[in-house]
């Protein structure tokens, strides 16, 4: 059925709904949930107030949404995680750090979305390997510099992964260029078994992508951007669950 016109405009005039309005004065008067610790200068929540994680959850989008900047002084609203809770939270774009990160990943996230998070570098790669088991839906974007440059005598080699998130079922990884690594993917990807969603746009020297045979449950693959892809068709060929 298709929609009328004034229908569409009705929609998109409609008023904003209460809750709308009340998570846009909160999170311009965060002295209604925070105080500022006095030695850190950091915003603290106040004592005694707990929210559902839904709610957590839109007070984090409306607060970027607002057009105010999600940084490490902001999220440390989520140090405790018995009075906050998180499951599905996008950092795109925000000036969040390592340390910032840490914070959120202790939410024990389920998915989490790192598109162009300039401040976030390889040092938050343990954190989230910690926290890996409850990973359902990991989004590695441009200008984050997350996964190593390694040669394969590296740590990484050794201890034979990159990324532990033995359950996570969509990882997107884009722009990763990695020249003159032919193990380098193989690897990122070796103990991510349960993968059904993987787009890895953009990415450089995939190799002829045999390793993805190894990957039972996938369904869904992007490659968009991706460079000689002639020489993976074989392998292509070869994951039949594809939709």
């Amino acid at each position: 059925m298709t929609m009328l016109p004034f229908l569409t405009v009705c929609k998109d005039s409609a008023p904003e709904t209460l809750l709308e309005l009340c998570l846009k004065y909160v999170v311009d008067h965060l002295d209604t949930i925070c105080c500022i610790d006095p030695f850190t200068n950091d915003y603290k929540l106040k004592d005694g107030l707990a929210l559902p994680s839904e709610i957590w959850e839109k007070i984090l989008h409306v607060y970027q949404q607002c057009g105010h900047i999600l940084d490490d002084r902001f999220v440390n609203i989520f140090k405790n995680p018995h009075t906050t809770r998180l499951q599905r939270i996008s950092l795109r774009n925000s000036s969040i750090t390592n340390d910032g990160l840490r914070v959120l990943l202790k939410q024990k996230l389920i998915e989490l979305n790192i598109d162009n998070c300039s401040n976030i570098t390889e040092g938050s790669l343990v954190h989230i390997n910690k926290s890996g088991d409850c990973l359902l839906s990991l989004i590695v974007g441009s200008s984050v510099r997350l996964f190593p440059y390694f040669h394969l005598h590296s740590v990484y080699h050794r201890q034979g992964y990159i990324l532990r998130t033995p359950n996570l079922r969509r990882l997107t990884v884009r722009n990763l260029v990695v020249h003159g690594e032919k193990m380098y993917f193989s690897l990122l990807l070796h103990s991510l078994h349960n993968l059904t969603y993987l787009d890895l746009s953009g990415c450089f020297d995939l190799g002829d992508l045999s390793y993805l045979c190894e990957l039972r449950s996938l369904v869904s693959l992007i490659l968009y951007n991706v460079k000689r892809l002639q020489d993976a068709i074989g392998s292509l060929c070869k994951l039949v669950n594809l939709r």
